[in-house]
């Protein structure tokens, strides 16, 4: 018998040692200001564009709106600030000589984006569709999008560092459910699931092998059975996963006060592993709420939408985003003699709750309320009408 399951979260991350030539690089730094009243912008990505619109460097601004960009060489820039919920916007030119440092202050146009603008008239799917189309569907997209590039741009600065209380369930050796053991750990945070690149993702699916994804492990120990890689920023709104998923909002969630959903599921069925979900979104604020995720085409032995994962998301009182809480379940193969004898021997499961985040080495802490109904394993997406595999 042999098994493996997730990777997850809060491994310390490693350290990063930057070239010479970028610790006196020229900088573009200030703060950014709301054109309306003045008050700091915190929380936003902030990227720097060359004189061509390309990306140079990028950040987050902080709590008083402060930020700081440094450029690989001398030349003109822009500052690009992106806000949830909010209409992008970029800065006049500025030139930055070499190893320079110039101060501005940028007052940010706040043209906030509402659901009454984007008109809410069709649930219908889309397929390969892009964000900044226009639709409903592509301006929710967008929304998803930025929470997950400025979170995974949170987790990218490591400035946080979490109290998380984490757990893991797996059967015991005879087959009957194990006991759940539970640990409280402090680090830096990560991205709660592992994710293989995209080109692996569209030859193998979501799900390898161990003859597939002994190559994208380090770990000896998870070469033993399948592995199972979650989505991240970088995969779900890959040209790839655009491209072959179909992307609907359900009448539900049209008809919701609060939240409005993205559905996505698979174009078509094939012999790969591959994801279906959702996408949860305040409809005041757009702000992402929560992600999940079921596998597809999984081998008979496993029942239908039993393994996948789901994961919520904060706003913090600076303005960073975050992954507060999250859980994952992975099937566990009893293989006997052949591949055909295989039957199911139990579920795996894993996850974790943020409990407090301290700003800093020294800075304040931030104690993040319990959520009464606990873990988050249980999703809307259990029951649907929509299955897919």
């Amino acid at each position: 018998m042999s098994y493996s399951i997730f990777r997850t979260a809060f491994c310390l991350m490693a350290a990063v040692t930057l070239p010479g030539s970028l610790l006196e690089a020229q900088e573009l730094a200030g703060r950014l200001l709301g054109a309306s009243d003045s008050s700091a912008v915190s929380g936003a990505l902030v990227i720097l564009l060359d004189s061509t619109g390309h990306e140079n460097a990028r950040g987050l601004s902080s709590p008083s709106g402060g930020f700081s960009l440094k450029a690989s060489a001398p030349g003109a820039y822009r500052a690009r600030v992106i806000r949830i919920g909010f209409a992008s916007w970029t800065s006049l030119m500025y030139h930055l000589a070499l190893e320079s440092r110039r101060e501005v202050r940028l007052f940010v146009a706040e043209e906030a984006i509402r659901l009454a603008d984007i008109e809410v008239t069709t649930t219908r799917s889309r397929c390969g569709v892009r964000t900044g189309d226009g639709d409903i569907i592509a301006s929710l997209l967008t929304e998803a999008e930025k929470a997950l590039t400025i979170t995974s741009e949170t987790i990218r600065l490591g400035n946080l560092r979490f109290k998380t209380e984490t757990f893991t369930t797996r059967p015991s050796p005879d087959g009957a459910p194990g006991e759940r053991s539970q640990a409280t750990s402090v680090g830096q945070a990560m991205w709660p699931v592992v994710s293989a690149p995209t080109e692996s993702l569209a030859v193998w699916g979501f799900v390898h092998e161990p003859r597939d994804a002994s190559q994208l492990l380090e770990d000896p120990e998870q070469r033993g059975g399948p592995v199972y890689f979650g989505p991240d920023a970088r995969v779900l709104f890959s040209s790839w996963f655009l491209d072959t998923h179909c992307f609907s909002v359900p009448p539900r969630s049209v008809d919701s006060a609060s939240v409005i959903m993205v559905q996505f599921t698979p174009m078509r069925r094939d012999a790969r592993r591959d994801i279906r979900g959702e996408l949860t979104l305040d409809r005041e604020t757009l702000e992402l709420k929560r992600l999940a995720f079921r596998y597809t085409g999984l081998p008979r032995w496993v029942p239908t939408d039993s393994a996948g994962g789901a994961m919520s998301f904060r706003k913090l009182e600076s303005g960073a985003w975050v992954i507060d809480r999250w859980s994952l379940k992975a099937p566990i193969p009893l293989v006997r003699q052949s591949r055909s004898d295989t039957t199911l021997f139990g579920f795996a499961e894993t996850g974790g709750r943020v409990t407090e985040i301290r700003h800093g080495r020294n800075g304040p802490i931030e104690i993040l309320s319990i959520v009464p109904h606990g873990w988050i394993w249980k999703s809307s997406l259990e029951g649907s009408a929509n299955r897919a595999g």
